[in-house]
C-alpha cells in the first residue's frame, strides 16, 4: 500500500489533524501456524493539519516486524525534529500455531527488548489522540526486559518532569506532574507520582505491577486526591478527595475505594450543545409513576471489562445547582 491518508486516524479521534501518507508492505510465505512473514511501514513526514501548528516538525517514523525461523524481530525509530526521538528493538521465539491457528510466543524461550525515548511532550500533542487536549514536560524512557515471557526481568527507568496536562472537554488541568517509576526485576514501581490541578488540590500515587504471567500480572497501585479541582468549566467546579487502589492480577484487576465528593457547584447552561444526549426519565408524583420512557433494546455486550469497579460515592456536603430558575 502506498500514501494511505494520515487523515484516517480521524476514525478514532476526529479532534486529530493530520496530513501526509504512510507507506506499508507486507510479505507472507509457508504454513498459516508456521510462517515467515515481514511487515514494514513508513511514514516519512506526518504533519498536523491544525493552522495553529504549522510551526511544528513533522512526525517520521519506521517500523518493521519479522518472523523468520520461528523467532519474531521487531523494530520502531520514529523522530519530531529534535525534541521527540524513541526507539524499539524486540526479539521473541515463536511456537508454532496448531492446524489451522497462528504461532504465538514461546513462553521458555529468550525474550530480548528495548524501550528508549526521550520527548519535549509539547511536540507530541499535535499526533496524541487527547480529544483537543494538551500535554507538556518532558518525558523519558530507557527499559530493557530480558528473561523469558513466563518470567521476565525488567530493569531501567520512566521518567516525566514539569509535565502538565490540559483536557478543556472534561475541564481537568494538571501541572507540576513528576513521575518515577523504575524496574526491579519482574515489576515495574512508581516511586513517584504527583500532580497539583490549577483550579486547587493535589493528586498523588505509588505502587507497582508485575510483568510475570505465570502469577497472572499482579498489580498494587494506589492514588490518593486532596482537595483536587476535577472539573473546572464554565458549566462546573467540581473538587474530590479520593482514595484509590487498584489491585488483583490478570484476567480481572480491581478498582477499589471511596470517592468524596467535596462542596461544588453546577451551572445549567442557558442552551445545551447538540451533542448532549436525551436521558430517560421516570416521572413519580406522590409516589404514584405517572410516566416512565420506552423501554429500550438491551445493547450487545462487547466483552469483558479487566476492571471490576467496587467504588464508593459519598457526597457529604452541599452541591449547589444553578440556572434556569434554580438561582
Amino acid at each position: 500500500a502506498r500514501n494511505l491518508p494520515a487523515e484516517l486516524v480521524r476514525l478514532a479521534d476526529p479532534t486529530l489533524k493530520l496530513s501526509g501518507g504512510v507507506d506499508a508492505d507486507l510479505s507472507v510465505r509457508g504454513r498459516i501456524g508456521d510462517p515467515s512473514a515481514r511487515l514494514a511501514i513508513n511514514a516519512p513526514a506526518i504533519r498536523s493539519a491544525d493552522p495553529t501548528l504549522t510551526d511544528l516538525p513533522p512526525l517520521q517514523a519506521s517500523a518493521e516486524a519479522r518472523i523468520e525461523n520461528r523467532t519474531l524481530t521487531t523494530s520502531l525509530d520514529a523522530t519530531v525534529g529534535d525534541g521527540a526521538q524513541a526507539s524499539l528493538r524486540a526479539t521473541a521465539g515463536l511456537t508454532p500455531g496448531a492446524e489451522g491457528g497462528l504461532p504465538t510466543l514461546d513462553q521458555s524461550s529468550p525474550l530480548q527488548a528495548r524501550i528508549d525515548a526521550e520527548a519535549v511532550l509539547e511536540r507530541l500533542s499535535a499526533f496524541l489522540p487527547l480529544q483537543g487536549g494538551r500535554v507538556a514536560g518532558q518525558a523519558a524512557v530507557h527499559v530493557v526486559v530480558a528473561g523469558t515471557p513466563a518470567d521476565p526481568t525488567v530493569s531501567g527507568d520512566a521518567t516525566l518532569k514539569d509535565g502538565a496536562l490540559d483536557q478543556p472537554g472534561v475541564g481537568l488541568y494538571l501541572r507540576d506532574i513528576e513521575l518515577d517509576a523504575k524496574g526491579q526485576g519482574e515489576r515495574l514501581v512508581v516511586e513517584t507520582l504527583s500532580a497539583a490541578a490549577v483550579g486547587g488540590g493535589t493528586l498523588t500515587g505509588s505502587g507497582g505491577i508485575s510483568f510475570d504471567v505465570t502469577e497472572r500480572g499482579p498489580a498494587d497501585l494506589r492514588v490518593e486526591a486532596r482537595q483536587l479541582r476535577v472539573v473546572d468549566t464554565d458549566q462546573a467546579e467540581i473538587a474530590i478527595d479520593a482514595d484509590l487502589t487498584l489491585q488483583g492480577t490478570l484476567p480481572e484487576y480491581r478498582l477499589a475505594g471511596t470517592v468524596t465528593v467535596l462542596p461544588s457547584e453546577i451551572r445549567i447552561p442557558d442552551q445545551l450543545p447538540p451533542s448532549v444526549i436525551d436521558l430517560p426519565v421516570t416521572e413519580i408524583r406522590d409516589g404514584v409513576v405517572i410516566r416512565t420512557p420506552e423501554a429500550a433494546a438491551p445493547e450487545e455486550k462487547t466483552g469483558h471489562s479487566p476492571i471490576r469497579l467496587d467504588v464508593r460515592v459519598a457526597i457529604p456536603g452541599p452541591v449547589f445547582i444553578r440556572g434556569r430558575g434554580l438561582d
